[in-house]
């Protein structure tokens, strides 16, 4: 703040609803000769943002997972062009309405 520079911090802090919540706080100060400092300070709330960026992060490691499993289940299965020309027989059959009365 000796330096005038413009300073912003993301933190948690007690709302007006005195629950705990995320905001964003910016910083600045002034001087003009022969004049007091001043300060000015401003709160955002971005609870919502902090929220919404956890969801993503959560979904992220979900998705890595799913692609973890499916690339496993290549390595151990296989992707020849024989055996991906039999699953390529059984998806077609799976999807089917066969009900094995005939």
């Amino acid at each position: 703040m000796t330096t005038g520079a413009a300073n912003e911090l993301e933190m948690r802090l007690r709302g007006w609803r005195r629950n705990l919540s995320w905001f964003l706080v910016r910083s600045t100060a002034s001087r003009r000769p022969g004049t007091a400092r001043a300060v000015y300070i401003a709160c955002t709330d971005i609870e919502d943002r902090k929220r919404a960026e956890e969801r993503l992060q959560e979904e992220n490691v979900a998705l890595r997972e799913e692609i973890d499993k499916t690339s496993m289940f290549e390595e151990i299965v296989g992707a020849s062009p024989a055996l991906t020309a039999v699953l390529s027989r059984v998806s077609k059959v799976a999807s089917s309405d066969f009900d094995g009365s005939d």
